[in-house]
């Protein structure tokens, strides 16, 4: 982020008055009244999350239908949630989470919708159907509503002080002072219209974005209107105090910058992306969302340190909706796989500790002005693994020069990202017993394993789009390539299988006969793009499961990739419970052990922990 964003300290620029809004008096139905709860609240001690994090994390169940959202109001919790003619609101307060207040709306009105602020005085949103932003108490009651003007462009947006209500005209951004009921205009446009989207920064920068071409986002001193900066693309934002957050993509990278006004930013470097990464004003972090198996992973990282500071695995495949309640307090709102019931969970991101001492942020650079010491350092660092293993490893642009025909590769610049990775491969390689690569590299000319930041390819030539990882051949030479931003944890153990096949079919029998493993009547697709459209639920319940996904009914080759890269990898022992997926595992252990000289070892390899019966010699 460019120093200029919050450089906004200029002289007060007067551009104007436009015709005030109209106010218009509260409507004359009675104010909503508190609802009286059951003294027992949401809260369900002994909850299986409750029991799996020592009481860091609580779950409430909802007596609640329909649920669409919610968000932190000042000490409790306001839920949005549909009825028949609208949205209810559903104020939850108290250490147990109890029901304070409720009140209905004849319209439609979710969580994330611009208009929205929510705090400790109330809440303020904006009324479509009457054209009136409307403020609301602590307690869900109506205190006033104002008239938007006829113009209106979108959403207007309250401050949090209530004082200044922002909005967009056809001419131009403009404020009301609440007050002195006087408007002024903040900025008239220099070509198509602008939309407020967010107040940020103690609520001195007022964020706007458009829609020409593909999004622009401007942030605009909120006092004044001076232009702060313009960037072509959608920011993510968030901010604490003078202290900001933002998430954006550009140049085929994805950045998430933090740092305090006026200060040159730094930058968080986590190891993977997850699927979803959501920003924490109150807290000052970033959670970083990533769906498993049977389970939503959460990580959450405390930007003041650079650590990551707690871990939770939330059971299920839902996608929680995420609030901040600062502190280090996040809330998470789960539904069950119908959407018919749903639970808030309390997690105090304070006790319970991920155990992980790395720092994960350093000063940010672009990639227009790599770090070219540190890059070196790097370079280093991969000679110097390449002699103890006996491969080839490249980084930066040393790993362009190795790029096959049908991908384009994109160099990694960023320091923090290649030394995590260079340690990730380390760990991974040092798994495998010594000389295990000398001996891989025997009938060919060699390994080389390339980091890079995308593998983007050629749909044309029936490539994909970005890969997370690939393995291909320059002439008889192996090459794997992961990416930094798209490559799985266990992606360097499927590539290697593809080399290790190599050995393995030409000095064991232990794949002659490996279609028959599969059950009667199945055959691969022996195609990419036929299997994207697979039905194959019949073959992946865990007690008659066949393969570990679709995409191991592509080819053999893939079926074992997958075996032996979740093999590899911890808390995948439910993969491995039909006899079908033992067999298969087996057989890949078989030929590793006679393809690599290793059938009299007495040793359990990583890649045996699932195996029923122990192939170790001598049991």
């Amino acid at each position: 982020m460019k120093r200029t964003i919050l450089a906004w300290l200029l002289c007060l620029l007067l551009c104007g008055c436009a015709a005030p809004p109209e106010e218009t008096a509260p409507p004359s139905a009675a104010p909503t009244q508190p609802v009286i709860a059951e003294p027992s609240g949401c809260y369900a001690p002994g909850d299986p999350a409750e029991a799996a994090t020592g009481g860091a994390v609580r779950a409430y169940p909802l007596p609640i239908p329909w649920c669409q959202g919610f968000t932190v109001m000042g000490d409790g919790i306001l839920v949005f949630s549909d009825t028949d003619t609208g949205t209810r609101l559903t104020l939850l307060t108290g250490d147990t989470l109890m029901i304070s207040a409720e009140k209905t709306l004849d319209i439609w009105l979710y969580d994330q919708t611009a208009s929205i602020r929510a705090d400790a005085e109330g809440l303020s949103y904006f009324d479509e159907t009457t054209g009136q932003t409307v403020l609301l108490d602590e307690n869900l009651r109506e205190i006033t509503r104002i008239a938007a003007p006829e113009d209106l462009v979108g959403y207007p947006i309250v401050s949090r002080d209530r004082q200044t209500l922002y909005y967009s005209t056809a001419s131009g951004i403009c404020a009301l002072d609440l007050d002195t009921r006087l408007p002024r205009v903040l900025r008239q446009y220099t070509g198509g219209e602008l939309y407020p989207d967010g107040l940020y920064l103690q609520d001195s920068v007022l964020k706007c974005s458009r829609y020409e071409d593909g999004w622009q986002t401007f942030f605009l001193s909120a006092e004044n209107g001076q232009l702060l900066d313009q960037q072509s693309g959608w920011y993510d934002f968030a901010s604490s105090g003078s202290s900001y957050i933002t998430a954006f993509h550009r140049d085929g990278y994805n950045h998430l910058l933090f740092g305090t006004a006026p200060e040159s930013p730094d930058a968080l470097y986590i190891p993977m992306v997850g699927d979803d990464l959501r920003l924490l004003e109150n807290s000052f972090g970033v959670l970083n969302i990533t769906s498993e198996e049977s389970n939503i992973r959460m990580d959450y990282y405390d930007l003041t340190t650079g650590r990551l500071a707690s871990a939770f695995r939330l059971a299920g495949d839902c996608f929680p909706t995420v609030a901040d309640g600062g502190n280090g307090i996040l809330w998470l709102m789960v539904s069950d796989p119908l959407g018919e019931t749903y639970t808030l969970y309390r997690w105090d991101t304070g006790a319970l500790s991920a155990g992980d001492p790395g720092v994960y942020t350093d000063s940010w650079y672009p990639r227009s002005n790599p770090d070219l010491t540190g890059i070196a350092e790097c370079q280093d660092m991969a000679r110097r693994m390449s002699e103890q293993y006996g491969v080839e490893i490249l980084v930066w642009e040393d790993a362009l020069a190795v790029q096959p025909w049908d991908y384009r590769f994109t160099e990694e610049h960023l320091v923090p990202v290649l030394k995590q990775q260079l340690l990730l491969l380390d760990r991974q390689m040092s798994r495998f017993p010594d000389g295990f690569f000398e001996l891989l590299s025997e009938d060919i000319s060699g390994l080389t394993v390339c980091l890079v930041r995308q593998l983007q390819g050629d749909a044309d030539e029936g490539s994909l789009e970005n890969a997370g990882g690939l393995q291909y051949w320059l002439d008889d030479r192996a090459c794997i390539a992961l990416s930094t931003v798209n490559a799985s944890q266990g992606s360097f153990y499927h590539e290697l299988c593809h080399v290790m096949d190599t050995r393995i079919i030409a000095r064991s029998n232990a794949y002659d006969q490996w279609e028959e493993l599969n059950p009667s009547g199945f055959a691969y697709d022996y195609d990419y793009t036929a299997n994207a459209s697979r039905n194959a639920g019949e073959y992946l319940r865990d007690a008659e499961r066949c393969f570990i996904d679709t995409y191991s009914m592509s080819f053999p080759k893939e079926d074992r990739a997958r075996i032996l890269e979740y093999a590899m990898t911890d808390g995948n022992d439910h993969y491995f419970q039909s006899k079908t997926m033992q067999d298969k595992l087996r057989q890949i252990c078989l030929g590793i052990r006679e393809a690599f000289g290793l059938k009299k070892s007495a040793e359990t390899f990583p890649w045996e922990q699932y195996l029923a019966e122990s192939l170790a010699y001598g049991t």
